[in-house]
């Protein structure tokens, strides 16, 4: 009897461990640190440029000056390719004053 209801317990465990690792949603969003690269007031534009040299591009240039360091959270808007994913979030860093030689 014992047995029995140990195996019950024990099947009812992996039923309900595999039943809630199976309903994980999987997040589309990621961080990126990226350096502020130019910042158009008259747009209202602000250019990025991560550590692999892609360049993204974010609105709201009051607070941004070129050689910020920002810690952005990226959404890939479920697809593989970085090349659409935008940028969700940003938050200030600090500065970096050779930005030039960060990623090279």
């Amino acid at each position: 009897m014992k047995i029995w209801f140990s195996l019950l317990i024990a099947a009812a465990l992996l039923i309900l461990g595999a039943w809630a690792c199976e309903d994980t949603p999987k997040s589309d969003l990621y961080p990126k640190t990226m350096v502020v690269t130019a910042v158009d007031d008259y747009e209202d534009l602000v250019t990025l440029r991560d550590y692999c040299g892609f360049e993204w591009q974010m609105w709201g240039s009051s607070d941004w000056n070129p050689g910020d360091i920002c810690s952005c959270i990226m959404n890939t808007e479920g697809t593989v390719s970085i090349f659409d994913d935008s940028i969700q979030d940003c938050r200030y860093n600090g500065t970096m004053d050779n930005y030039e030689e960060w990623g090279q």
